[in-house]
C-alpha cells in the first residue's frame, strides 16, 4: 500500500484472513507528537493529521480434491484515506475506502468481483504504542462482494509490533499478532509469532527510514458455509518480509509480507478424506508520495 500526507485537515480461504492497517500513540492530550525523546521504537501520534495508503494483496490457493487439483486466485487492491485522532489507549484511526478492486477466480464457480461501489462505511480501530490493535468497525459489502471482504485482518498486518525501547542494529524482539472474527456464517482465527529484527537504515526519496525484517510462524483456522455445506480449514506455515519505518513521521513508509501456508480442508457432511490445501502470496503496502 502507499500513502501520501494530506496537507489540510486533518467456500474458500478469504482474503480478509490475511490482510491489515494501523498507526498509534503514547499519551493523551492534543496535537501531534514529536519523535520519542528517548529514541525508543514505538507508535505515537503521527506528525500529519491524516494520510492516504494503497494496498495490494494476492493469494493463490491450491486444493488437491477428489476431482483433481484446483487453484483459486484472490486479489484485492484498495486506497484508504486515514484520519488520526487521539484515544485514551493510543490513536484512533478512521480509514475510508476511496478506491477498491477485488476479485476471486474459482474454477468451479467462475469469477466474482467487487469495486468501491460495493463498500459501505469506514474501518475504525485503535492502535496502541506497541502496535496492538482494537477494531471498532469494519466496512460492509453488498452482494457477492461479501465473499471478498478483505478488512478483518488489515489493521493487524499493515504495521509491525514495536518494543517501546531503543534497539541497536541487529537486535531482535518477539511478539504475537492474533485476531479472530468473520462475517455471518463464517469464523476465522489467525495467530503469528513474529521475530522482528532491526536490520539497518535506508533512504527513500530523501527520507531516512529504518528497515525492520520479520519472520513469523503462522497458524490459521477457519470455518464457513457455502452452497449448503460446512467447510473447515486448518493451515500453518510462514510469513516473512519487512517494514520500512519513518521514525520522524511515526508512520510505516512501506511493507511487504510473503505468506506460505499448508494444511487441510474438510467437508464434514461429505464422506471425503481431508483435502490438502496451500495458500501463497504477498501483501504489500507503501506510502503514496
Amino acid at each position: 500500500m502507499a500513502f501520501r500526507q494530506r496537507s489540510g485537515s486533518p467456500g474458500t480461504l478469504r482474503s480478509e484472513s490475511l490482510i491489515w492497517v494501523g498507526v498509534a500513540a503514547l499519551a493523551t492530550g492534543c496535537g501531534s507528537s514529536p519523535p520519542s525523546p528517548d529514541g525508543g521504537l514505538r507508535f505515537d501520534v503521527p506528525t500529519a493529521p491524516g494520510a492516504v495508503y494503497t494496498t495490494g494483496d494476492s493469494l493463490a490457493i491450491s486444493v488437491d480434491s477428489p476431482m483433481g487439483a484446483m487453484t483459486l486466485n484472490m486479489d484485492s487492491r484498495m486506497t484508504l484515506d486515514l484520519a488520526f485522532d487521539r484515544a485514551q489507549e493510543g490513536v484512533q484511526i478512521s480509514a475510508q475506502v476511496t478506491d477498491f478492486d477485488a476479485s476471486m477466480n474459482n474454477p468451479m464457480t467462475g469469477r466474482i468481483s467487487a469495486d468501491e461501489g460495493d463498500v459501505e462505511g469506514p474501518l475504525v480501530f485503535v492502535l496502541k504504542p506497541n502496535g496492538d490493535v482494537s477494531v471498532d468497525a469494519t466496512p460492509s459489502m453488498s452482494g457477492v462482494g461479501e465473499q471478498l471482504r478483505p478488512f478483518q485482518a488489515l489493521p493487524y498486518d499493515m504495521f509491525p509490533r514495536l518494543p517501546g525501547r531503543v534497539v541497536p542494529q541487529g537486535q531482535s524482539w518477539v511478539d504475537t499478532v492474533a485476531w479472530n472474527g468473520g462475517p455471518d456464517g463464517g469464523a476465522f482465527a489467525s495467530s503469528t509469532v513474529y521475530t522482528y529484527t532491526l536490520a539497518g537504515d535506508t533512504t527513500v526519496a530523501g527520507v531516512s527510514l529504518l528497515k525492520i525484517s520479520v519472520e513469523g510462524d503462522t497458524s490459521l483456522e477457519g470455518s464457513m458455509e457455502t452452497g449448503g455445506f460446512a467447510i473447515e480449514q486448518s493451515l500453518s506455515g510462514t510469513t516473512a518480509g519487512f517494514y520500512l519505518w519513518d521514525p520522524v513521521a511515526s508512520l510505516v513508509h512501506s511493507a511487504e509480507l510473503n505468506r506460505d501456508l499448508e494444511g487441510s480442508l474438510r467437508v464434514p457432511s461429505m464422506n471425503l478424506p481431508a483435502m490438502p490445501i496451500r495458500a501463497q502470496g504477498p501483501f504489500k503496502t507503501q506510502i503514496q508520495n
